[in-house]
C-alpha cells in the first residue's frame, strides 16, 4: 500500500483509521460468538501498525533504491551459479562432510500397527450366542414362567372396570422417588468485573454499574474507545480519539471532546450522548430513548439511524442569538411515506 506517493506513512495511517471502523464492527458482532474473528482483526491491525512504523523509518519519502548495487543480470547469474554448485546429498547410510566427519542416515520407518479384530465378526458371534441362549430358555418347558411376577386381582382390568378408563395399571408395590429439583444459577454468577483498560490502541470500559466518575484522559488520535455493558453510569472521554462505540448500555451518559472518524451507538437504551467539539458521523442501530447533544462545531454531522426509536438531537442556538439560549430539540423521524416516481422509490418523513 506504500508503493505510491511521496509520503506513504501518512497515507498508511489514514488507511489504518479507516480499517478500525470495520474492525470494531467485526469485534462487536463476534465478541461473544466466535473470539477467533476478534483475534484475527487484532493481528491484522497490529500488522498495519508495524508496516506504518517500518515505512516511517526506512521509506519516509517513498521507496528507496540502492544506487550502488549490481545489475539485475549479474545478480541473477550469481544466484544461478550458487544453486548449481551445491552438491546433492548422498542416499547412502552416511554422508561425508568437510574434514571427514559423517552424518548418520535417518532411522528406519516405525513398525506397522498391531493386528486388530474384525468388529463385524465379533458382533456376529455375540448376536449368534445371544440367540442360542434365548432358544435354550424357551425349551425349558413349563418352568419358563417361574420368574414372572404374580398379578394381584386388584390389578386385573377384567375384574376392575374402573381400570379400563386408563391404559395404565398402578403398581402397588413401587415407591415414588422424589428427585431434587435442579436450581439455575443466580444472577450474581453472570456478573463480570468492571474494568477500564488500554489494550493496544483500544480503550475498554465495560460492566460498570452506578458509577458516575469514569474518566478517560490519557488519549490520542489513533485510539478507539469501546464502552460495553454499563448501567446507570457516566463516562467522560477527554481529548481527541478516532472512534467511540457504546454497546449494550442502559441509562448511561457519555461525554466526549472530539472524534475523528465516527460515533457508534448499538443496542442501547435510555442514554445521553454529548459532543463538546466535533464529530463527522454518528450511527445509531437498534437503540431507543436517546438524547444526543451537539455543539456548534458539529452541526454538519452525518446522522445514520436504523431500527431505532425515540432518538432526539439537541443543539445550541446560532452565534449572536439573543434571548432564549436553551438547546433546540428535534426528534429523528420514525414514520415515512414512499412513492414510486419515474421507476424509483422516493421516501419522505411524515
Amino acid at each position: 500500500m506504500y508503493l505510491q506517493g511521496s509520503s506513504p506513512a501518512p497515507y498508511i495511517q489514514k488507511m489504518i483509521s479507516a480499517a478500525e471502523v470495520y474492525a470494531n464492527k467485526v469485534k462487536m458482532e463476534f465478541e461473544d460468538k466466535d473470539p477467533i474473528h476478534c483475534e484475527w482483526v487484532d493481528s491484522y491491525m497490529y500488522l498495519l501498525q508495524q508496516v506504518h512504523h517500518y515505512v516511517e523509518e526506512y521509506h519516509a519519502a517513498g521507496i528507496t533504491w540502492n544506487l550502488t548495487g549490481d545489475t539485475p543480470e549479474n545478480f541473477a547469474d550469481a544466484n544461478r551459479s550458487s544453486v548449481t554448485s551445491a552438491k546433492p546429498v548422498s542416499s547412502s547410510s552416511t554422508t561425508s562432510v568437510g574434514g571427514g566427519s559423517s552424518i548418520p542416515s535417518p532411522p528406519p520407518p516405525p513398525p506397522g500397527p498391531s493386528p486388530t479384530l474384525d468388529e463385524s465378526t465379533v458382533k456376529h458371534a455375540s448376536v449368534a450366542g445371544d440367540m442360542k441362549a434365548v432358544f435354550r430358555s424357551l425349551n425349558i418347558g413349563e418352568s419358563v414362567t417361574a420368574g414372572l411376577k404374580k398379578v394381584d386381582q386388584s390389578q386385573m382390568t377384567h375384574m376392575n372396570p374402573g381400570l379400563r378408563g386408563s391404559n395404565m395399571v398402578k403398581d402397588i408395590g413401587s415407591k415414588k422417588i422424589d428427585y431434587p429439583t435442579p436450581t439455575g444459577p443466580t444472577q450474581s454468577s453472570f456478573n463480570k468485573p468492571a474494568r477500564t483498560a488500554l489494550e493496544g490502541n483500544k480503550w475498554i470500559v465495560e460492566n460498570y454499574s452506578d458509577n458516575q466518575s469514569i474518566v478517560i484522559s490519557d488519549t490520542s488520535i489513533d485510539q478507539t474507545v469501546y464502552i460495553y455493558g454499563c448501567k446507570n453510569s457516566t463516562i467522560q472521554v477527554k481529548g481527541k480519539v478516532n472512534v467511540v462505540t457504546m454497546d449494550c448500555c442502559t441509562r448511561c451518559g457519555i461525554a466526549v471532546d472530539s472524534v475523528v472518524s465516527t460515533i457508534d451507538i448499538v443496542n442501547s437504551r435510555s442514554f445521553a450522548f454529548q459532543i463538546f467539539q466535533i464529530t463527522p458521523i454518528i450511527t445509531i442501530d437498534k437503540s431507543e430513548g436517546g438524547q444526543i447533544y451537539l455543539s456548534r462545531e458539529s452541526l454538519g454531522v452525518d446522522i445514520l439511524t436504523s431500527k431505532s426509536s425515540a432518538i432526539n438531537f439537541l443543539f445550541p442556538p446560532a452565534e449572536g442569538t439573543t434571548g432564549d439560549t436553551d438547546f433546540t430539540e428535534i426528534p429523528v423521524p420514525e414514520h415515512f411515506k414512499s412513492n414510486i416516481v419515474s421507476g424509483r422509490i422516493v421516501t419522505m418523513p411524515v
